[in-house]
């Protein structure tokens, strides 16, 4: 867009109007993600209030009836079309919707950062991943391990996450790792001592996030009585999907988890089938440890665990909600 080129419409009409390079140059740069920290702004040359408040509201209405980002981006348009006849183009990111329209010389810049439409911004300032252990009786069993009387608890650090579309490393000098697709709970304010009948209420929204797990080195530490943490929290082990908003999912105890090794299905499962729910968890971990906003909590995995290996592709998912896709290769440490 800096380069001054006329647009072709969207929708197939006449190309937009160019802006001039000093009106270009009060304008801030168009980014496919928008920077941490920033909420949904409405950035533009002259809009007027009442206009970018509308805006705002479109987006958000948008973001409450679909998940597919290209659905998403064409109900915006088609909404500010209707009373504006703008121009819209939209540029998405792989976890983000950066959108841009002009009506004469009127830049509009969607950051989709906000807490009720997209809450990635969460994940920045999460203080930790707390994970659930062994919560679906069939992989506890495909495992050899006794169906819990309470929830396993351990912690991952954030620093382990990977957005979608990037890359899962494996460490030398092994070869494979696990693969374990979950329902991940993304905590919207602080939670401690929550009862479990109002605990659904500390959810800011969810998302489908993998486990990712060096089963070896998870034995050999279960073997000796010790952490799980090199097995289960080392960079790129918990990629994980832009966060659906809470209003998106009706039911988190009806929803169908899946995930594909090249193409081929390896597992999927039901929320339903969890051993504990999602009310008990945040009730149940909250008397344990404080909650904070941006604080991730990952469920549990349905059976079909097994191994991926360099050069494999993962894709998984909530069915009719939300896709995500990694590929899988070695780790390179760089030269010293």
């Amino acid at each position: 867009m800096s380069d001054g080129r006329r647009k072709k419409s969207v929708n197939g009409g006449a190309p937009a109007q160019t802006i001039s390079d000093d009106r270009r140059s009060s304008l801030p740069e168009l980014e496919a993600s928008p920077p941490a920290g920033k909420r949904a702004v409405i950035k533009s040359a002259d809009m007027k209030d009442d206009m970018q408040k509308e805006a705002i509201d479109i987006a958000i209405s948008a973001f409450e009836k679909y998940s597919v980002e290209k659905d998403i981006a064409e109900n915006i348009k088609k909404e500010f079309d209707k009373k504006h006849g703008a121009t819209w183009h939209c540029i998405v990111g792989r976890n983000f919707g950066s959108y841009v329209t002009h009506e004469t010389n009127h830049f509009v810049y969607f950051y989709l950062e906000q807490k009720a439409v997209l809450l990635f911004k969460m994940f920045k300032q999460g203080t930790k991943i707390v994970c659930v252990g062994r919560n679906y009786a069939a992989h506890a069993k495909e495992l050899g391990n006794a169906v819990p009387k309470e929830p396993v608890i351990f912690l991952k650090p954030t620093s382990s996450y990977l957005e979608n579309g990037g890359t899962i490393e494996i460490p030398h000098p092994l070869d494979s790792l696990h693969h374990e697709v979950e329902l991940a709970l993304v905590i919207g304010q602080k939670a401690r001592d929550v009862p479990e009948s109002i605990a659904m209420d500390y959810i800011g929204g969810y998302a489908v996030a993998l486990d990712m797990t060096a089963r070896e080195l998870q034995a050999s530490a279960k073997a000796s009585g010790l952490p799980w943490t090199l097995a289960k929290g080392q960079d790129t082990f918990t990629p994980i999907s832009s966060v659906l908003p809470k209003a998106m999912v009706h039911d988190p105890d009806n929803l169908e988890l899946w995930l594909k090794v090249d193409g081929e299905t390896r597992q999927k499962g039901l929320t339903k089938d969890m051993i504990f729910k999602v009310p008990y968890l945040i009730s149940y971990i909250s008397s344990i440890m404080t909650l904070y906003e941006g604080d991730v909590i990952l469920t549990g995995t349905p059976e079909g665990v097994g191994p991926v290996k360099i050069g494999q592709k993962i894709t998984a998912g909530i069915t009719g909600l939300s896709e995500v896709q990694f590929d899988v290769e070695r780790r390179v440490k760089p030269l010293s």
